[in-house]
């Protein structure tokens, strides 16, 4: 183990502490660079680098009807926000076809009730008129 600063090409070194030291790389396209045994996968332009959090996210998030979740809440929070929008009501047609079926047997039954009864008084009356 040596105490000299370590000498890495394209990188600043500073000294953190006894025996310990803070390189910074900052890579000019991708690719994959080693210091020392290391490697180091560079994968996006350099352009993305600076792009961070957009303030208005959460706003946009809520207008359209979603819900901003910190970072305490979402462990409890997520699992059942996420099973309460994800039911779906189903609307299914009740068939009102027992109400015509009922009421045609009614009628059908009523008719034929009505025939024998006329049939029986007729042959009522030819049995007194007969005998």
């Amino acid at each position: 183990m040596s105490n000299a600063r370590p000498n890495i090409e394209g990188a600043s070194v500073e000294k953190i502490g006894d025996n310990r030291y803070k390189a910074t790389l900052t890579p000019e396209k991708t690719g994959i660079y080693f210091i020392g045994d290391y490697g180091i996968a560079v994968n996006y332009p350099l352009e993305y680098r600076e792009m961070g959090f957009n303030p208005s996210l959460a706003e946009q998030i809520m207008a359209n009807g979603g819900k901003v979740f910190m970072e305490k809440e979402t462990g409890r929070s997520l699992l059942s926000e996420a099973s309460r929008t994800n039911q779906k009501t189903i609307q299914e047609r009740a068939s009102k076809q027992w109400i015509l079926l009922l009421a045609a047997l009614t009628i059908f039954i009523s008719e034929v009730v009505i025939r024998k009864l006329r049939e029986i008084r007729k042959r009522g009356r030819f049995k007194t008129t007969t005998s």
